[in-house]
């Protein structure tokens, strides 16, 4: 079976060279987020077709220092038989099996956890469910699909994780980016939909210092440290239940 598989990196934990995560980097996504980092993963673009039985033998021929698979993108959720095939073998190797999704395909993210096939979900929030808003960061919008279908298919995602909150780790991802997501309003309504299931809520701060695909972002000032660090304190006082780190 081929998938469309940009890049395959090791990123060692804490400088632990025996204690490896693979990333495998899934090409294609759905959204088109102008601070995204990795535009060249962005479409399915055929150079990045290869068939899973490479990626199956890099897991098996260091299954011994590696110990943890994260499928991120792109959107691996789009590929859903591919996904569901990797997480398989990484379990059948015993393990840690992690996933960074967007949360708009809730029916991959189901298979995935009543399977018992994902052990931490990093979820990308991008915004609050404010359609206008959601189109104005991610540019999602077709003749085919609304923001707000999308931001209904979050929902069950956010649903399916709830209900399997005893068994996965969930840790959402938003971007602080000036202009666009920035005021304690909007964080305030993430933290109201995600104080019930979220392990760990990261604020990420926003840096030009990278390729983005909005060329325009990059003059944008960096929103600093001490600021992200206000917001993540004014949400814990709000929502005392919720753990904020700023990165």
């Amino acid at each position: 079976m081929q998938a469309y598989i940009g890049a395959l990196v090791p990123h060692y934990n804490e400088g632990n060279t025996k204690n490896i995560c693979l990333q495998v980097y899934f090409s294609g996504c759905n959204f088109r987020c102008g601070y995204c980092h990795v535009p060249e993963f962005l479409t399915f673009d055929e150079k990045h077709l290869i068939d899973l039985k490479e990626v199956k033998q890099e897991l098996r021929l260091h299954h011994n220092v590696i110990t943890s698979v994260m499928f991120t993108g792109g959107e691996p959720c789009l590929q859903k038989d591919a996904v569901l095939q990797l997480a398989q073998f990484a379990k059948m190797l015993a393990m840690t099996i992690l996933l960074d999704t967007n949360g708009s395909r809730p029916d991959v993210l189901f298979a995935l956890l009543e399977n018992e096939l994902v052990d931490v979900v990093y979820l990308d929030m991008k915004t609050p469910s404010y359609p206008d808003l959601f189109e104005k960061v991610t540019h999602t919008k077709t003749f085919f699909v609304t923001p707000e279908s999308l931001l209904l298919n979050i929902q069950q995602s956010i649903t399916h994780l709830i209900e399997f909150r005893d068994t996965v780790d969930v840790v959402v991802v938003t971007p602080i980016i000036p202009q666009l997501l920035y005021r304690k309003e909007d964080l305030f309504a993430i933290a109201a939909q995600i104080q019930t299931f979220a392990s760990r809520w990261i604020l990420r701060r926003f840096r030009n210092d990278k390729l983005v695909v909005d060329k325009s972002l990059q003059k944008l000032k960096e929103p600093t440290y001490d600021f992200v660090e206000m917001l993540r304190d004014s949400i814990i006082k709000k929502y005392p239940r919720l753990v904020v780190e700023v990165e």
